[in-house]
């Protein structure tokens, strides 16, 4: 079994999702639950909290921002290290809908 260092490492990347241009470009994580990043949309991006969790053996991502400066955007995604994808969900803050996601690791 992979020690939980090596395994949080696995995130760190880029990585782009499947439906649009969208980039996560994770550089580091941080031992008290941040990250490093940058996130790449064509709309002005605000975020207010970002971070990382390995609850129940689970890496987790999580992003809550604003949108042009429209709030209660969010994306939550989990590491599937079998597949090597982060795949989770999206809530349009505008709409008020979520949506399933996957971001795949680009070079």
């Amino acid at each position: 079994m992979q020690s939980f260092e090596q395994d949080k490492n696995l995130i760190r990347g880029n990585w782009q999702r499947d439906d649009t241009n969208i980039e996560l470009h994770i550089t580091k994580l941080l031992k008290n639950g941040g990250l490093e990043f940058n996130y790449s949309n064509s709309k002005l991006i605000f975020v207010e909290k970002a971070g990382w969790t390995d609850s129940s053996d689970v890496l987790r991502i999580f992003f809550i921002y604003r949108q042009d400066d429209k709030p209660g955007y969010s994306l939550s995604l989990n590491y599937d290290a079998e597949k090597d994808l982060l795949i989770g969900v999206y809530v349009d803050g505008l709409e008020n809908k979520s949506y399933n996601v996957t971001f795949r690791r680009i070079k």
